[in-house]
């Protein structure tokens, strides 16, 4: 399907000029040839792409020579009939038209060719007084055009080729815009446009004027403001070229300056760090001082003490001196009476001790018994240690070699 324009895609006779049997003709896209010898049809075929579209006449005699009795197959054929498949609008319909009893329908088409919608149905006689107005008005819609005339001359090209003066009015109204308009009139109407477009309507130029005109039409105007436009663009390039350095330098700049920033962050927390360790520094100089000082301090306490306490035993020695010196020769004076008791003591034991020697030798002698006499001296001897009164053992107190 084209568009919006108009192509026939199929053709069927049957019963129509020398085509007594079905036959269909099939059109491609595009110019489509059809090369046969004098009398083979090709103009049958034309007709009869007409006459599916706009009918026949049935009358023999009259003004028209396109009627029935001229294109009806002579050998009898079982029907005479048409039938055309097109497209336009985006849209795929079919006529089918029945020459013998002007039956027409008009079908809306599917994609694959099936019947979607009956658009009209009923009788179309072109010779009628109440012709079959919807099917013309939709013939209209889909063609463009409702006359067969200007059908043919829209859609056929005869030969040879028509003169401007020979094409009809209503051709020429067409190609004016189809609003009744002729064809010259559509000239001076284009003629008046091109001037508004354009200067250069003369000889040398469009060859439409006999010379080109002052005052510059709107393509000369747009093309000053091209001009204007691309110098514009021109030096507005180079000022965006020199933003795009200035930007480029900027991205440098900004770079730097977040590089200096970082420096200077990284070295404002060294001072920080620094600051810091040197406060510190000087809180741990302060308390080691101090702890030295404490030091020194219990230090000078102790040694003054002990200074004290050398001074206190220097001024308390002599006494105690002295008094040591006078325990001892108190000491000494005892033992010393001591001794001259035990002394004494002694010599009189030992004058004793010899008073009873002589007393056991004279006992001795007396009686000449060594046992008797051991006897008599054991016997004295404990009967003399009951006569020395207050006899006891004396211990004697030395003092100590630390002591002197």
């Amino acid at each position: 399907m084209a568009g919006n324009g108009v192509v026939f895609e199929k053709l069927i006779l049957q019963g129509f000029g020398p085509y007594r049997k079905t036959t269909t003709f099939t059109f491609a896209q595009g110019v489509n040839g059809y090369i046969a010898a004098n009398e083979k049809g090709k103009t049958s075929m034309m007709a009869g792409l007409l006459a599916t579209i706009f009918g026949l006449t049935h009358r023999r005699r009259g003004v028209s020579a396109f009627n029935l009795g001229r294109f009806r197959n002579w050998d009898n054929p079982v029907a005479c009939r048409g039938e055309l498949v097109l497209s336009s609008l985006g849209k795929r319909y079919r006529i089918q038209r029945n020459f013998d009893t002007h039956q027409v329908a008009l079908w809306e088409l599917a994609e694959d060719y099936g019947l979607r919608q009956l658009v009209v149905e009923g009788q179309h006689n072109p010779e009628a007084r109440k012709p079959l107005r919807r099917y013309e008005e939709e013939v209209h819609r889909i063609l463009g055009v409702s006359s067969q005339d200007l059908f043919e001359e829209t859609f056929f090209v005869a030969q040879p080729l028509p003169e401007v003066s020979q094409i009809s009015a209503n051709l020429q109204g067409l190609l004016a815009g189809g609003r009744g308009a002729s064809f010259q009139a559509a000239l001076v109407w284009l003629l008046a446009k091109l001037k508004i477009l354009t200067k250069y309507t003369g000889p040398n130029n469009r060859k439409v004027t006999a010379r080109n005109m002052s005052k510059d039409g709107l393509l000369e105007q747009l093309t000053e403001e091209i001009r204007t436009l691309k110098e514009q663009i021109s030096a507005g390039q180079q000022s965006a070229d020199s933003l795009a350095d200035i930007r480029i330098k900027i991205g440098t700049v900004e770079e730097e300056l977040k590089k200096e920033r970082r420096e200077l962050k990284q070295r404002k927390s060294a001072h920080q760090a620094w600051s810091g360790w040197q406060l510190l520094a000087s809180h741990y100089a302060a308390a080691a001082t101090k702890r030295i000082l404490a030091s020194a301090i219990n230090q000078i306490a102790e040694l003054t003490d002990a200074w004290w306490q050398e001074r206190e035993a220097e001024a308390i020695q002599p006494v105690k001196l002295r008094k040591e010196q006078e325990a001892l020769q108190l000491q000494q004076a005892t033992i010393g009476k001591l001794i001259e008791d035990e002394k004494r003591k002694t010599i009189q034991l030992q004058q004793e001790l010899q008073s009873w020697k002589e007393k056991l030798s004279l006992v001795l002698e007396a009686n000449e018994n060594p046992e008797q006499a051991h006897f008599v001296l054991i016997n004295y001897s404990k009967s003399a240690d009951k006569e020395i009164p207050g006899k006891k053992r004396m211990r004697l107190k030395y003092p100590s070699k630390s002591k002197f």
